[in-house]
């Protein structure tokens, strides 16, 4: 026989054979990248049954390394052994974005969104951390306050920030 496929269902993934057995058939799973997703090492086939569904666990990290295709490889003796896809989303950003922002006065407050980015561009909804800021003109620093956002939300912040300094072409900075 031939284990058909490993693919979505519920649980999130399953591993499927063409037909039913009337004992039960212990499938190995591996990761091809477990330092990203894990998987665990078997799971059981119930007689009378053609799949049988598992979890996976996504490791976080704090390293923007994009959307990465991981393999589940299922197999069984006297099985074929088959692999699927599985698509770890980063939740990582590889910048921020800041909302258009007009003309300011030192001093005053100005609404400012700023948006965590994957390095495809993608908006990381997963991002529910903090971002330094700071600004600067000409080389020179200028005291900015907030210092830090507070916690993003689906990968986005708002909230209104104040430059105290003046200068021409400020660039604000999120970190």
């Amino acid at each position: 026989g031939t284990v058909t496929g490993v693919q979505t269902c519920a649980p999130p993934i399953c591993v499927i054979i063409p037909g039913t057995l009337t004992t039960p058939l212990v499938v190995n799973l591996a990761s091809s990248n477990p330092g990203k997703l894990t998987v665990p090492a078997t799971v059981t086939i119930n007689p009378g049954n053609t799949a049988a569904g598992f979890t996976i666990s996504t490791i976080d990290d704090t390293t923007d390394d994009g959307d990465l295709a991981v393999f589940i490889t299922a197999s069984a003796a006297t099985f074929t052994s088959a692999s699927g896809p599985v698509t770890v989303r980063d939740n990582d950003p590889s910048y921020f974005e800041f909302s258009t922002i007009g003309a300011q006065a030192p001093g005053v407050a100005f609404p400012v969104t700023i948006k965590a980015r994957s390095s495809g561009n993608d908006l990381v909804t997963a991002y529910t951390s903090t971002a330094a800021l700071s600004a600067s003109t000409g080389g020179k620093s200028l005291t900015i306050t907030p210092a830090a956002t507070t916690a993003f939300s689906s990968g986005a912040w708002t909230g209104n920030v104040t430059l105290n300094g003046i200068g021409d072409a400020v660039r604000l900075t999120a970190a």
